[in-house]
């Protein structure tokens, strides 16, 4: 059958050339991306480690302590020096970025009656040898002592610091978290006893807070 001139357009306008093919493999291409792509997704995934339970502490290893007797003195006032329960501070927040701060403040001393010493004339502190010792890290476990009320004598601890006023006792930082941080120390107290002041025990309540 001979192709008459009007069948021969027809054929002629159905051939595809290779700019048109190349446009249908690339539609093509695009297609099947989007496609691709609507078959994927992401999801941001995270969790929170919390602090364990305690979070951070300080403890006192006894809830009394009796730092000795003072003779009755007309003359003067009188220095007491005597040893304090050992402190102990614990960091169970499992970081090794925020620091820890433990401060000491009291109540003034009374007799039970009329008589009382103002808490400005007492001061927990370091002895400086014991001090030396927490450095070196014999009383500390995954813990770094930064700063401390630390002095030789009680007397010039008062004068850098006194219960009348919360002050900073200590300050430290986790240094690792394969055990609990902790850090044990051995505190004095002093407390400068006003002339004339009458025989008696004397008490108070010395708080210290870890923030």
């Amino acid at each position: 059958m001979r192709s008459t001139p009007s069948t021969a357009k027809r054929i002629a306008s159905t051939r595809v050339g290779p700019r048109q093919l190349a446009a249908a493999v690339l539609s093509a291409l695009l297609l099947l991306t989007a496609a691709s792509a609507a078959l994927a997704d992401n999801v941001t995934v995270s969790f929170d480690i919390t602090a364990a339970a305690g979070g951070l502490t300080v403890a006192a290893a006894a809830g009394s302590a009796d730092i000795g007797d003072a003779s009755y003195n007309s003359g003067s006032a009188t220095g007491l020096t005597g040893d304090m329960p050992n402190l102990t501070v614990t960091d169970a927040r499992g970081t090794l970025i925020t620091g820890w701060t433990v401060t000491a403040s009291a109540t003034a001393w009374s007799d039970g009656g009329s008589e009382t010493v103002t808490a400005a004339n007492g001061v927990v502190f370091f002895p400086v040898a014991d001090v030396a010792a927490l450095i070196t890290g014999s009383t500390l476990n995954n813990m770094n002592l930064l700063a401390c009320a630390c002095s030789a004598t009680g007397a010039t601890a008062l004068v850098a610091n006194n219960l009348g006023t919360p002050y900073t006792l200590a300050t430290g930082i986790a240094t690792g978290l394969l055990t609990t941080p902790t850090a044990t120390f051995s505190p004095d107290l002093y407390v400068s006893i006003p002339a004339n002041k009458p025989v008696g025990t004397y008490t108070n309540t010395v708080t210290y807070s870890a923030t």
